[in-house]
C-alpha cells in the first residue's frame, strides 16, 4: 500500500498514488482505491510506497515518521447519539461524585461547628 504524507501527517492511503496532470490543466495527486478515486492539490506532499498499514488504521489515528506511530491528539469518532449518551453518563457520574463530596463536606462542617461550640459529636 502507498501513503501520501505532509510531514508526519498521513493525508491519504491508496493502492495507486500518482502525481500529474489528469482531467484539468494543473498537477495534482491522484489516489486510487479499488474503483474509488480522489484528488489532492499540493506539491509539498510526499508519497511513500510499499508500507504495511496497521490493521486498525483509520484516518488521523496514526502519524508516519518512517513507521506508524499513534497520534496522541487523535480521538475516536462516535456517532452523535452515542456521544450524547456517553456525555450524559459522565455527567451523572460527576454529579453523583459531587453530591457525595458535598455531603461529606457538610458532615465535616457540622462536626467542626459542634466542636467549636464545645458539644461532643
Amino acid at each position: 500500500m502507498n501513503i501520501l504524507v505532509n510531514g508526519t501527517h498521513i493525508v491519504a492511503v491508496g493502492e495507486e498514488i500518482t502525481f500529474g496532470v489528469f482531467d484539468e490543466p494543473f498537477e495534482k495527486w491522484r489516489i486510487k482505491n479499488n474503483e474509488f478515486i480522489e484528488f489532492f492539490i499540493d506539491n509539498d506532499y510526499q508519497m511513500i510506497e510499499g508500507v504495511e498499514i496497521p490493521e486498525d488504521y483509520v484516518q488521523g489515528k496514526y502519524l508516519y515518521n518512517g513507521e506508524f506511530v499513534l497520534n496522541t491528539e487523535w480521538k475516536p469518532y462516535y456517532p452523535i447519539e452515542e456521544r450524547v449518551n456517553m456525555l450524559e453518563d459522565e455527567n451523572k457520574r460527576l454529579s453523583l461524585e459531587n453530591e457525595e463530596s458535598v455531603e461529606h463536606e457538610a458532615e465535616l462542617l457540622y462536626e467542626l461547628s459542634l466542636l467549636k461550640l464545645g458539644i461532643e459529636y
